[in-house]
């Protein structure tokens, strides 16, 4: 088994970063790499905690291994306020980006899991074949058709019959958030399928995200076609 970084190797890196005898400038470089660490485990834990949920391992079962409550693990990796809580997100949403989010839900569901993760997003964006994303994701050299493959071939089996709300995943969480943040980077007021795209694209963790990686779909060279696809709409 691999052993994790030793106490002795996150003071080497910080030596590493902050060459030279000042405390106060080591204690900053600590800092900074305590909040990567923190970041790091968050997402290690998130993977894992999706592959158990999407294996059909119930939440009791997920408390009992990282000991906590089955209510202490779903208020930790959870938000089961999709609707209230998607509302700032909705309200700047194109119909389009809007019915890609509600494809998703029914992608999930179709799938039998339980909850709604960043390869449901991605699925919900093919539904909108006529949107930027489905654009930009053509313009990598596929189709819709292979870019739905390669996401269910990835896809774990799911059992969930549920008829309740489905969950967002943490991961799915951050990919709409970041998906504002791309909106208000490019400069615009709204919402679109393009910026579900880059947001998708931007947290690397996401299945969503390795899925188009290993299309050869990149953060940059979406964003490139998508300023491309905008600028040529604004001229037509």
């Amino acid at each position: 088994m691999a052993p994790a970084p030793s106490l002795q190797d996150l003071i080497a890196t910080v030596d590493d970063r902050s060459p030279g005898d000042d405390s106060l400038t080591k204690l900053g470089a600590a800092v900074e790499l305590a909040g990567e660490l923190g970041h790091a485990a968050d997402a290690l834990l998130n993977h894992f905690v999706e592959t158990a949920r999407a294996s059909g391992a119930s939440w009791t079962q997920i408390g009992t291994a990282i000991g906590v409550t089955k209510q202490g693990a779903q208020q930790r990796f959870v938000d089961r306020r999709i609707q209230v809580d998607l509302l700032p997100h909705m309200k700047k949403m194109t119909a389009r980006a809007r019915n890609s989010l509600n494809a998703a839900v029914k992608e999930a569901r179709h799938h039998g899991h339980g909850y709604v993760g960043t390869e449901h997003l991605l699925l919900g964006l093919l539904h909108e074949p006529k949107g930027l994303a489905v654009k930009a994701m053509e313009a990598a050299g596929h189709n819709v058709d292979e870019i739905r493959a390669a996401v269910e071939e990835r896809m774990p089996s799911g059992q969930s019959s549920s008829t309740e709300e489905p969950p967002l995943t943490p991961l799915a969480r951050r990919a709409l958030d970041l998906t504002l943040g791309e909106a208000l980077r490019l400069g615009h007021n709204y919402v679109g399928t393009e910026h579900l795209l880059l947001g998708l694209l931007r947290d690397e963790e996401g299945l969503g995200a390795r899925v188009l990686a290993e299309l050869g779909v990149t953060h940059a060279a979406a964003n490139t076609t998508v300023i491309q696809l905008l600028v040529a709409h604004m001229k037509a």
